[in-house]
């Protein structure tokens, strides 16, 4: 395997680096056409924000040394993580250590899917774990990730307190105002940070053959009553993540809301029906629906009619289907996205994705300009 091949996407990934959900900027970086330069700096400012206990600081300086490091020596990869994991794992600050254990995860995460092929057809016992990450197995490089993960999620209440612009040198939050208040308003703390990322580092790794049941579409109350126990362990802890983002936030609020939605996209596109009563994605569109008529009173209910949008304009199934599907008969779904989008708007016109309602308001009127 050459590891030279590893390089660029080991930079590309920390270059775009911790980035919430919603698009920004990325922070301002050193010229890494002087790697060495890099690497030397890198270390002094590790030593004086170590010396500060500075967590932000630290995190930076460890990424900014381990991008140069790989452009000078591509093989440096396990020594960077050894520097971060012994920090990580001595740190007394339990928000820091959760930052690098995902930083840790991600890297992890890149060299496992850069040669998967080759890891994944060695059979070897969990442990020991080879001093040489090249020369580990598929299922060490999985159980590893997924312990560095489950770490990163366990102080939970620090993580709540701790600000998502605490970060601000680490995390690309938003390149002006309205971005910058846009992803702090949908991810306000630095657990809805790390619980995403372990979301998605799990997801990479899940079974999308463990079909989901089409009661987790339910809604949070009853979500939060079942247990979440499949065959495939990296299905259940997507599952627990989502139910865990839901118990942190206040209804109605906008993160609770991202999370409810995000948590139904998951199950919808893992559900097995055992009769032919309606198709997953009616389910979705159909709870999505209910959703917005029991969040009116919230500025963020917007967000369901977004979520929706797509499956009312680009869905293949009949209007008359739709009908059926306990809509109100004289309203199709393309009627019902436009009027909730258009009621949404005078009702909070200062919401912040309230252009976005306006944008499926014209593209409804494009595609059929004879229903309105």
């Amino acid at each position: 395997m050459s590891s030279r091949r590893f390089i660029k996407p080991l930079i590309v990934s920390l270059l775009i680096l911790l980035i919430p959900t919603m698009r920004a900027s990325t922070p301002q970086k050193p010229n890494f056409a002087f790697p060495k330069t890099v690497v030397t700096n890198s270390e002094a400012q590790l030593s004086k924000a170590l010396a500060a206990s500075d967590g932000p600081a630290i995190t930076r300086a460890l990424i900014n040394g381990c991008i140069a490091s790989a452009m000078i020596d591509p093989d440096s990869i396990g020594s960077s993580i050894s520097k971060i994991e012994q920090i990580a794992a001595t740190t007394p600050d339990p928000v820091l250590c959760s930052m690098l254990s995902i930083l840790e995860a991600r890297l992890y995460s890149e060299t496992y899917f850069n040669d998967r092929y080759i890891f994944d057809r060695r059979e070897m016992p969990l442990t020991p774990l080879p001093s040489d990450i090249q020369e580990w197995s598929g299922e060490q490089f999985k159980q590893k990730i997924t312990s560095l993960i489950d770490r990163a999620l366990q102080p939970r209440e620090q993580l709540l307190g701790a600000p998502l612009e605490s970060y601000a040198s680490v995390l690309t939050i938003g390149s002006d105002r309205m971005e910058r208040e846009a992803t702090t308003t949908y991810f306000p703390t630095l657990f809805d940070f790390v619980a995403y990322q372990g979301i998605m580092g799990f997801n990479k790794f899940s079974n999308a053959n463990c079909f989901l049941a089409p009661a987790l579409l339910s809604p949070v109350a009853i979500y939060l009553s079942y247990p979440y126990n499949y065959s495939d362990p990296y299905t259940s802890r997507i599952l627990d993540i989502f139910a865990s983002l839901l118990k942190s936030h206040k209804p109605k609020s906008a993160p609770y809301i991202h999370s409810d939605i995000e948590r139904i996209n998951f199950v919808s596109s893992r559900i097995f029906n055992d009769d032919d009563s309606s198709t997953p994605a009616q389910q979705r569109f159909e709870q999505l629906r209910k959703l917005y008529s029991e969040n009116t009173d919230s500025p963020y209910s917007g967000d369901f009619i977004i979520a929706s949008a797509g499956y009312a304009m680009y869905s293949l199934i009949s209007e008359s289907e739709l009908l059926d599907y306990q809509l109100p008969v004289s309203e199709t779904a393309k009627e019902w996205v436009y009027n909730s989008a258009s009621e949404a708007i005078k009702r909070y016109p200062s919401y912040l994705r309230v252009n976005k309602l306006r944008n499926i308001i014209s593209d409804l009127k494009f595609k059929n300009v004879s229903m309105f």
